[in-house]
């Protein structure tokens, strides 16, 4: 995970949530902060791991990822999909959801089907 990744990540929260403002309420820090983060006024790197832990609080650390190495479908989907760039990760989402609408639209009975066709 990059710097610029993390950075990405907390605009999009701050999307969301429609505001610097809103997201730093949800989250219990100050807009300042989130702010200070966002114009490039604070580094990423110095960012404590409880604040990380605030503004992911379902993020989780692979401490030891090379001796636990996912060779699984879903593994490798998604070492493929960290190699991109965040336009073509998009890019490949809107060609899922364009090949598999239903499972996309959350419609579970057209989801089951689906799934019993592969099966």
């Amino acid at each position: 995970m990059t710097e610029k990744e993390v950075l990405n990540a907390i605009k999009v929260a701050c999307q969301l949530e429609k505001s610097q403002n809103a997201f730093a309420k949800k989250i219990n820090i100050s807009q300042t902060a989130i702010n200070k983060i966002v114009n490039g006024k604070s580094k990423i790197g110095n960012i404590s791991v409880e604040t990380l832990m605030k503004i992911f609080p379902n993020m989780e650390i692979d401490f030891f990822s090379s001796k636990n190495t996912d060779n699984s479908v879903v593994g490798k989907i998604n070492k493929f999909i960290a190699k991109l760039s965040e336009d073509q990760q998009l890019e490949v989402l809107l060609m899922l959801g364009a090949e598999f609408p239903e499972i996309v639209k959350g419609n579970k009975e057209k989801e089951n089907d689906a799934l019993e066709k592969t099966a």
